[in-house]
């Protein structure tokens, strides 16, 4: 049999490399359609080598060596860059080619029929598919390259070229056209079947298609393509949801599309001024009509994005209302509002028993869209002592009747209080007196709300149920009074003594809560000389004895005065009659009044006891 050695003019796929008849052309390839050829090639080239896992440089050096620059008659009538015989899905290109018969030693020429390719992308996808399910070129691939000049090698070391230069050739162009920043493709910043908007600055698609009147439109992702164009490395295929598409949408154009306002499941009123649904069909007479969104679409009509289906309670539906003429109908109750179960309620939305619970307070923790018989929302709804309804529907809710006592507010705890929510016993703070510090729901006995409730005294009881209190007694005395200490007071309630000042008369200047023995009410009893008694018990104190003398009253000094208060002689003046001009408090001797006289000829005596005077 002969055997013949084939010298061919092209570079054929599997590295038999003979003359230069594609590649040999010496015509000086201008700058600019340099760059033209790797713009045309590098969009296709990146999405075959990034499918393969091969390096974008190499085969782009590889189609640059092999095809002259894209100028090969194989290249420009065949999208043929490798020199691959054969045919592509039934397709081939012929050439006549010079061959060379070893058994004869004579050339001729003979047609041979070379693949020929659809696009750019497909003849890179070819080659790249070589490359990656031949082992001999495992060298070749990235995961076992580090660098693109190892995979140069690689293609040596496995067979494809037998030009000892050929990795030589092809690093000289990558570095020359700096084709190693194509190995670097980031991800497409969006993806198939995401939702995006034409930007608002968008001017055209990469084939010069018009995409100002598109601006700010919002479609779906159909197809992302590689397309290294202005400042973009992708281009797209957006369905608007109409009938109407941009193909070539580049990746600078797009942004994040605006989320839908309205989700299926919301309960949705059509606006009093909506006139048209997308498709042209009448909502004048929906308007002010609320329903339930059963599906959302893409829809760039007037100023909306999305149109809505919508059902409303008589069952009939508008199936295209845009946006712009739909709101949201707001749940009636919100997260951290009082609530409370009505009394017609019988069943939660899961069907769990609600009658055991009917004039239950509780606090609403979560909302959510749930349309079944009259209601559009559903609540979570925490009743304060560890139980909860987590379905309730909104009709089966009424606003909380307000809690009877407030924060900051005095109380008393009633004489049948027994135990608080807890089981603490209550029957030792009958009748104290206390301060509301909180409140919260608590459906127990005839009770919605408990208290907690401070006596003042480093004392509380937490968890006070409504029913076991009411507003307390006041105190018996008040702000600016006189009053008198009892001749049977001993102790303040901090343990101060006040046997030493049974019978005192002073001034109240503040009281406070202050469970203990008998009383509610401490008091701070000024009395006036600059001693004051700080915790005086209300069951120690009663009104003051009134003064004997009136201011303008004519008094006279009685014959067994002998000193003022102060010390000052007050024999002199006895039996003098005078005119009292002022009166204090003056708890000395068997006195609690002291008086300022003045007598005729001007003379005074400032600090006189009420024993030393008398009516003259």
């Amino acid at each position: 049999m002969k055997y013949k050695k084939i010298w061919q003019y092209v570079l054929v796929m599997f590295g038999l490399m003979g003359g230069l008849y594609f590649a040999q052309n010496n015509t000086p390839v201008h700058a600019d359609a340099q760059q033209d050829f790797i713009n045309q090639i590098a969009p296709g080239s990146q999405q075959a080598t990034r499918e393969n896992g091969l390096y974008t440089s190499i085969q782009m050096a590889q189609a640059i060596l092999e095809s002259g620059w894209g100028k090969s008659e194989l290249a420009t009538n065949a999208s043929n860059y490798f020199g691959v015989k054969g045919a592509y899905n039934g397709q081939s290109y012929d050439v006549t080619t010079a061959e060379y018969d070893s058994d004869t030693g004579q050339w001729y020429n003979t047609v041979a029929a070379f693949k020929k390719y659809p696009s750019v992308y497909t003849s890179m996808l070819d080659n790249a598919s070589l490359l990656r399910n031949n082992a001999r070129y495992s060298d070749v691939w990235r995961e076992n390259a580090p660098t693109y000049q190892d995979a140069a090698k690689g293609l040596s070391t496995g067979g494809y070229a037998t030009d000892p230069n050929y990795p030589n050739k092809l690093i000289a162009l990558i570095q020359q056209y700096d084709l190693e920043r194509f190995d670097t493709l980031a991800d497409p910043k969006y993806t198939v079947g995401e939702t995006v908007q034409i930007a608002p600055f968008a001017l055209s698609e990469s084939n010069g298609y018009d995409l100002t009147t598109k601006q700010n439109w919002v479609g779906i992702v159909k197809s992302v393509t590689p397309q290294n164009m202005a400042s973009s490395n992708y281009e797209y295929y957006i369905d608007y949801g109409n009938g109407q598409q941009s193909m070539h949408v580049l990746e600078q154009d797009l942004q994040p599309a605006p989320v839908a306002q309205y989700k299926v499941g919301n309960y949705v009123r059509v606006a009093n001024f909506a006139t048209n649904e997308a498709n042209g069909a009448d909502l004048t007479n929906h308007q002010g009509w609320s329903g339930v969104v059963q599906s959302v679409s893409i829809n760039n009509v007037s100023s909306s994005h999305y149109s809505y289906n919508v059902k409303y309670n008589d069952g009939s539906s508008n199936q295209q209302i845009l946006e712009q003429d739909l709101s949201l109908v707001p749940p009636v109750f919100s997260p951290g509002q009082t609530v409370q179960i009505k009394n017609s309620a019988n069943v939660e939305s899961n069907g769990y028993d609600l009658t055991n619970r009917r004039g239950w307070v509780g606090t609403v923790k979560v909302v959510n869209v749930m349309n079944m018989y009259n209601s559009h929302y559903e609540y979570y709804i925490d009743y304060g002592n560890g139980i909860r309804s987590e379905h309730v529907l909104e009709q089966d809710l009424d606003l909380a009747p307000q809690s009877t006592f407030k924060v900051g507010q005095t109380v008393e705890i009633k004489n049948t209080a027994n135990i608080e929510s807890n089981g603490y016993d209550l029957s030792s703070r009958r009748k104290w007196i206390g301060t509301v510090k909180s409140y919260t729901p608590m459906n127990m006995y005839g009770s919605h709300y408990e208290y907690y409730v401070d006596y003042g005294d480093g004392q509380q009881s937490m968890h006070v149920l409504e029913q076991d209190l009411q507003i307390p007694t006041t105190p018996k005395f008040t702000n600016g009074q006189t009053v008198q200490i009892k001749n049977s007071a001993n102790i303040e309630s901090n343990g101060y003594d006040l046997t030493n000042r049974r019978g005192w008369v002073g001034t109240i200047k503040s009281n406070s809560v202050k469970n203990m023995y008998g009383s509610h009410y401490e008091y701070y009893v000024d009395y006036g000389d600059g001693q004051q008694s700080m915790h005086v018990l209300e069951q120690d104190l009663t009104s003051a004895v009134e003064p004997k003398f009136a201011v303008g009253q004519q008094v006279k000094i009685k014959n067994v005065a002998t000193a003022e208060s102060n010390g000052y002689s007050l024999v002199n003046h006895r039996g003098w009659v005078g005119t009292v001009k002022t009166r204090l408090i003056k708890n000395a001797a068997s006195s609690h009044y002291e008086y300022y006289i003045k007598y005729p000829n001007g003379e005074v005596n400032e600090h006189v006891l009420e024993q030393d005077l008398q009516l003259p």
